[in-house]
């Protein structure tokens, strides 16, 4: 299937084989899927939105997911599977990789992430996820690496447009 919309007659989004396919199955037209998996909002204003969610069982304590209006960008993810140990994710790591950014954002999002009162230790596990020890608040991480990412969002946009 090669259609992005559920098909007429498919009955479960396994019919389906695209992501968006799948979304419109899950979630109401107003609504998207978050990296979490969740259901939630469409943001349409710059203003951004920090939801808490329990995590399951099996995985994690906690999650904060940070929701913009521009979610290929700006989202942000922070999970906790022990008390005071997190995962924080943040998408626009991914887009700049190879390019000459990716070092002074790195840099300035450990700095954040160490800013933040209580973190005393910091991993980074892969170039798009951060582990780190020590504080209690995931809304506090979130904030702290949104700062950054808010500064270098249209620079990843002018680097995918060929415009920088």
């Amino acid at each position: 299937m090669t259609s992005d919309a559920i098909q007429p007659g498919a009955s479960s989004p396994d019919d389906a084989m695209s992501f968006a396919a799948v979304e419109a199955y899950l979630c109401p037209i107003d609504r998207r899927i978050t990296k979490r998996g969740n259901c939630a909002p469409i943001r349409e204003t710059d203003e951004d939105e920090i939801l808490q969610t329990e995590g399951d069982i099996t995985s994690t304590l906690q999650t904060f997911e940070r929701l913009t209006s521009d979610p290929d960008v700006r989202d942000l993810l922070a999970e906790t599977c022990a008390p005071g140990e997190w995962w924080v994710s943040v998408t626009l790591a991914e887009r700049l990789c190879g390019t000459e950014l990716e070092m002074v954002f790195r840099q300035l999002i450990e700095t954040a992430l160490l800013s933040v009162e209580g973190v005393h230790d910091l991993v980074i596990i892969d170039p798009c996820t951060w582990w780190l020890t020590g504080t209690r608040s995931g809304e506090a991480l979130l904030r702290a690496a949104g700062a950054v990412v808010d500064r270098f969002a249209s620079l990843a946009k002018d680097l995918s447009s060929g415009s920088y």
